[in-house]
């Protein structure tokens, strides 16, 4: 999928090597913010690992600045006999937050799942956030969600929109059941 530019200045694209020391910085503050640890990681496994090898990893950026990152993998869902992806960990600058950053990582994220064949997307919420992602997304307990179906097919479609167009346009939960 090609890199998709809102009317809010936020690009949002596959990372690429140049990125990832941003990315491990963001990861830094996320493990930080999360757990109150450092990061484990090291920069030379997450570019080995974290541009395809294992896993896809998403950028976020505002004027040349990387704002927020998504890292997401394959996943098959054996009761429903389809492939999707899993949103492994999401990250949006404190300063970026609530700009329409992570609706915009996700749906791009939803775009190349689909692109890949995939149904559904699934990950965890952040407790605080559960009714956020009800709105669109199926969600059990533990906080852990899934957009299929129609829904996924919308949030996919809608990629690249600015991120009012994309809270605006986000289905209904009741979309997920629909083939």
């Amino acid at each position: 999928m090609a890199d998709t530019t809102t009317r809010s200045g936020i690009v949002v694209r596959a990372a690429v090597a140049a990125d990832m020391s941003s990315v491990a910085i963001m990861l830094d503050a996320y493990m930080a913010e999360l757990f109150g640890c450092p990061w484990q990681g090291s920069l030379d496994t997450l570019v080995r690992d974290g541009l395809g090898s294992e896993f896809q990893t998403v950028v976020a950026e505002r004027t040349d600045d990387l704002v927020g990152f998504a890292c997401w993998r394959r996943v098959y869902d054996l009761h429903h006999c389809a492939a999707g992806g899993e949103v492994m960990d999401m990250y949006i600058r404190r300063r970026s937050r609530g700009s329409g950053t992570a609706l915009s990582l996700i749906s791009f994220v939803a775009a190349q799942v689909q692109g890949a064949g995939g149904r559904f997307v699934k990950g965890r919420a952040d407790a605080t956030l559960e009714q956020v992602y009800a709105r669109v997304a199926v969600v059990f307990s533990g906080a852990e969600c899934y957009v299929g179906g129609r829904a996924f097919r919308i949030l996919a479609q809608s990629a690249g929109s600015p991120p009012r167009m994309l809270v605006r346009g986000l289905p209904s939960s009741a979309l997920n059941h629909e083939h």
